[in-house]
């Protein structure tokens, strides 16, 4: 039901040129002359007269200010000018400021559309970054030239001219007149704005090391003239009415008193204000087809508009059958009734429907489900809904579908169920129901009229208990005046879950689908099965998430539904989000311990309850050496696909999701290219995991391996992994370096011509990884790689001491897996010598030189794949190996001993 007198209005505006604001906090205050809201017990005045981060206690983990006396007319040019100085070193995404520039929120923490400037990012390239932010979603507009990674004190001028071009410059002098360039770029997508201020992102160690000063914002001002206007209103409860206004309005909105109740001549008993959403709780209860009449009186925009006058809300009709409706009049899809799936890409519309908002056009599907209860097909059963395209001839690429049941609440995936669709290939567009079985549909009903232009539609679905479907339309949307489509029988699917709404769209229609008024009419089946745990791990250093079976209700965000048996913690926050409920304590967990987490009166929307306690393994955090390269794959077959396996050389166990692969740039000397592992994946002592882009293509290609120690990571690539000489690295999520390996074909077998397909294998899993003698080419006999299993060209050193040793007395180069190279290791009781390896025929002639003149640790190995100085494959036959080393004081040391090469190529 929507606003029953809403009247449209033409807003008018005046403009001024003057500079409109400017605050360096000299008067040590921010919360008057000029305002800062937000969070203000996080920020002070230091004695310098700086806006300073002051979260001592640790409270939160982001911060803001924000101001919002200016409404700029973007129509003119717009200067901002302020100062950023941090505390420490290296900003990045977890310790980040930023400046608000624009933004329609005063919640710079919540979904906003704005724009801001931001300092730090993951990686030492910290530039001064322009970003555009459409609800929670952020897109670089430009970059700055110079980086920013130390000793960061700058000021800041960003212009934007009338059609959105966007200017940068810095200032580390301070002058405020020496100001460098630092980028251009163009963005106009936002040109209102209600609101600027300053944010920070921070962890522990930095929640008192940001400072603002000197913020200046010049432009021309719009003077809104137009009071405040209802924009939408809902009944939470009986006798709670919930509005809202079309813009922010001042505390007057709160008082009792500018509210007044026709009918019962009364205020209401109480107002809270939640998010700019006002809750009126009054003495009476309001039931189906009333109409309350309330007087609106000297309810203030900040521009001191007068909002005074009578606005007439009608409580909506529902029927005790009822389980599922929704208008979507509240504004909110996530609660009561609650969707959930793809919800960052929909919003509800200024005409209080549920529409499709996919603006950076991440994906080509989307959907949001809601739970209904398993759905009795035992009775009678009706859907109801409207269905609105703003484009033409939707086809089977542009098609909208209505999910009357479904056994999965991923509509995405295979699924047992019922649809409607509208759109197909060809110009005959109607109304169709279709049957899904796992991923396959089939058509089983097909509507009279053609729905190809102009589709703005109610569609009322009814299915009895025999299994007979019958379809109607309404084109006057108003459930009066409904049409025969279509009917049919179709008894296979009766188990459901799941109601919602898919959309399959290219690029040009990513924002033109518009659903409203989603009505269930039948009854469901009681549920008695409680929920369970599907997931719980570490999150955080001090937070946990926790995932449920299926929808909890609110007892699954009450702290005290949660201990630590251990230190009998609760967590101070439980916060739901899209991976599942968030618990942050007090103190940070120490790795290698397990949590015991007892989890209380947790009710499912059936009210049926979940008692247990969870053992939580707590990941610890790898430090170089603890995780080695073992094997990599960086150049396959065509249609193959790259990969790169870590050993765990720790008797510790990691988590490794948002631990990085990177790559070094050699012009520049800089790691870059940095690939996040986004999945939980554990790794516990002497495992190994296999990260690669195409998992099935691997399996398929390497008979050797073992496809449950694979790990997805898509952004693994040809760009990543080149045919050339590369240097990677994997980093922890503190961008420590854990291990690095530069690769080259040159350490392949000799003797092979084409390393395409072949893997290089670690010859010891615990060695050196920048070792090349340690690598070796993937036996044949092993089908070229074994990813995920032990290299097939492994040797364990002896702990024999001599001086030298042959550690393969015999060996037979034929990449059949067994004794494939031959292998020395020395053992010498001073650093700082210089030493050579020869291998010699038996008539005295230098075969091969394995090491000329390097500097030797004390210890450390060398190999030799069989081959001759010429490239060529060396005979059968015993060889001398003459080991050879001297130091500065001119000392010669040698060791002479025997190796047996025993068959041929």
């Amino acid at each position: 039901m929507r606003l029953f007198n809403v009247l449209s209005f033409l807003i008018l505006f005046c403009s001024s040129s003057i500079a409109q604001f400017h605050d360096d906090f000299s008067d040590g205050n921010f919360t008057f002359n000029p305002l800062w809201q937000g969070q203000d017990s996080l920020f002070f005045v230091n004695p310098s007269g700086e806006l300073q981060l002051n979260d001592s206690s640790i409270i939160s983990d982001e911060a803001y200010l924000s101001h919002s006396s200016l409404s700029l007319n973007y129509m003119d040019s717009v200067v901002w000018r302020f100062r950023i100085k941090l505390l420490f070193d290296n900003p990045s995404s977890n310790n980040q400021p930023r400046f608000y520039l624009m933004s329609d929120n005063l919640d710079l923490r919540a979904p906003l559309n704005g724009y801001y400037i931001a300092v730090g990012e993951s990686g030492t390239d910290d530039k001064i970054k322009l970003y555009r932010q459409s609800g929670t979603n952020s897109s670089l507009v430009c970059s700055g030239l110079n980086t920013f990674s130390e000793n960061v004190n700058v000021n800041l001028k960003i212009k934007r001219d009338s059609i959105g071009n966007w200017e940068i410059f810095s200032d580390t002098s301070l002058s405020l007149s020496n100001y460098n360039f630092e980028a251009i770029g163009f963005d106009n997508m936002f040109d209102n704005s209600s609101c600027f201020g300053v944010y920070c992102k921070y962890t522990s160690t930095r929640s008192t090391k940001y400072i603002f000063d000197d913020i200046f914002v010049d432009g021309s001002i719009l003077v809104d003239s137009v009071p405040p206007n209802i924009s939408n209103y809902s009944f939470k409860c009986s006798n709670i009415l919930q509005i809202s206004f079309n813009e922010p309005v001042t505390v007057s909105a709160e008082s009792i008193l500018n509210y007044y109740s026709i009918e019962t001549s009364l205020n209401p008993l109480e107002i809270e204000n939640n998010e700019d959403t006002y809750f009126l709780s009054f003495f009476n209860n309001y039931f189906a087809g009333d109409t309350i009449t309330l007087l609106l009186n000297n309810i203030e925009d900040f521009s001191s508009n007068v909002l005074s006058d009578t606005f007439y809300f009608v409580v909506p009709d529902t029927s005790e059958n009822v389980l599922v409706a929704d208008n979507f009049c509240d504004g909110d899809f996530l609660n009561n009734p609650n969707w959930y799936g793809d919800d960052s890409l929909f919003f509800i519309n200024s005409d209080g429907a549920l529409q499709l908002l996919d603006t950076a056009g991440v994906s080509n599907q989307s959907y949001l489900v809601t739970n209904t209860g398993l759905l009795d097909f035992s009775d009678s059963l009706v859907w109801t809904f409207e269905v609105k395209l703003l484009f033409n001839n939707p086809s089977s690429a542009n098609q909208p579908r209505i999910y009357l049941s479904s056994d999965n609440s991923n509509l995405k995936e295979s699924l047992n169920g019922y649809f409607i669709s509208i759109g197909e290939t060809g110009d005959s567009d109607k109304i169709n129901l279709y049957r899904q079985d796992g991923f396959s549909t089939e058509k089983i009903c097909s509507g009279l009229s053609i729905q190809s232009n102009d589709v703005n539609t109610l569609i009322k679905v009814t299915r009895d208990i025999a299994g007979n479907w019958l379809l109607e339309s309404d084109s006057t949307l108003s459930g009066l005046n409904f049409s025969y489509e279509g009917g049919c029988t179709d008894n296979n699917h009766i188990i459901s879950m799941y109601s919602g709404f898919f959309c399959k769209y290219t690029s040009s229609n990513s924002q033109n689908y518009i659903m409203d008024n989603f009505i269930i009419y039948g009854h469901s089946i009681f549920d008695t099965v409680a929920p369970k745990i599907i997931n719980a791990k570490v999150f955080e250093k001090n937070e946990l998430i926790v995932q449920f079976s299926e929808i909890v209700n609110s007892t699954a965000e009450q702290n005290s539904s949660y201990k630590l048996l251990q230190t009998n913690q609760v967590p101070t926050v439980v916060e739901q989000t899209e991976l599942g409920y968030v618990l942050s304590f007090d103190n940070y967990f120490i790795g290698g311990d397990t949590l015991k987490l007892c989890i209380l009166s947790i009710e499912d929307l059936s009210l049926n309850m979940f008692d247990d306690t969870v053992n939580i393994v707590v990941p610890d955090t790898a430090i170089l050496g603890n995780l080695l390269f073992n094997e990599i794959l960086y150049d396959p077959l065509s249609g193959g696909s790259e990969y790169v396996e870590i050993y765990n050389n720790s008797d510790k166990s990691f988590d490794l999701n948002t631990y990085l692969l990177a790559k070094l740039d050699e012009d520049t000397d800089s790691i870059i290219s940095y690939e996040y592992i986004d999945s939980s994946c554990w790794i516990h002592p002497g495992e190994l995991l296999v990260f690669t882009k195409e998992p099935e293509t691997v399996t398929r290609e390497y008979f050797t391996s073992d496809p449950s120690r694979f790990i997805e990571l898509r952004d693994i690539s040809r760009t990543y992994f080149t045919n050339t000489e590369e240097t990677i690295f994997l980093l922890n999520p503190d961008s420590v370096i854990i291990d690095e390996l530069n690769y080259s074909d040159e350490m392949h077998f000799e003797l092979i011509d084409d390393p395409s397909g072949i893997a290089l294998e670690k010859i010891n899993p615990t060695a050196n990884s920048t070792d090349k003698m340690m690598w070796h080419s993937a036996s044949e006999n092993s089908g070229w790689g074994t990813p995920g299993l032990e290299n097939s060209q492994i040797f364990y050193f002896s702990s024999s001491g001599l001086e030298f040793q042959v550690e393969t007395k015999v060996f037979s180069p034929d990449s059949d897996g067994i004794d494939d190279i031959a292998i020395f290791s020395y053992n010498l009781s001073d650093v700082g010598f210089t030493g050579s390896i020869f291998i010699f025929d038996i008539d005295g002639r230098i075969i091969k030189n394995v090491l000329s003149d390097e500097l030797l640790g004390n210890k450390g190995t060398a190999t030799w794949d069989g081959s001759n100085e010429q490239g060529q494959k060396a005979a059968i036959g015993i060889y001398l190996v003459l080991f050879e080393y001297f130091n500065a004081k001119g000392e010669v040391f040698s060791v002479k001993k025997t190796i047996t090469l025993k068959s041929r190529f």
